[in-house]
């Protein structure tokens, strides 16, 4: 064989194996994006079905490229809160929320209670005084 027939054989490998590894890293990113669904937008049918949570503590917010809402209550535990945007701006914000006391009433997504997707949620009207 000559060497450009060895050059364009390389070649040929070379465009065959990068359109593989191309098509199999489009394929895992499809894949990964598909299998996250939104938390804070559950089937309206869905939330029905659930008993509903009412529970007051102080809300914190972590800043990570976007805001993860916990609660604290009375006795120490911590609850994670999906909020929608809407009601955290009717209330004015994430910031003049992040360390309040709030009532929240919710749905529940795990049998232990430590995620909670929020449908109402209160400035709590039982502050503690000095």
């Amino acid at each position: 064989m000559s060497s450009r027939a060895n050059q364009n054989k390389k070649a040929w490998l070379l465009g065959l194996v990068f359109l593989t590894l191309t098509v199999a890293i489009a394929l895992v990113r499809q894949n990964r994006t598909a299998s996250v669904p939104p938390p804070t937008k559950p089937e309206p049918s869905l939330l029905m079905d659930l008993d509903r949570i009412s529970l007051t503590g102080w809300l914190t917010i972590i800043w990570n490229g976007e805001p993860q809402y916990l609660l604290t209550d009375d006795e120490g535990r911590t609850t994670e809160l999906l909020i929608n945007d809407i009601l955290i701006k009717k209330l004015g914000g994430p910031l003049s929320l992040d360390r309040t006391r709030v009532t929240v009433v919710g749905t529940s997504l795990s049998a232990n209670q430590d995620k909670i997707i929020v449908l109402t949620l209160k400035l709590a009207d039982d502050l503690m005084e000095e």
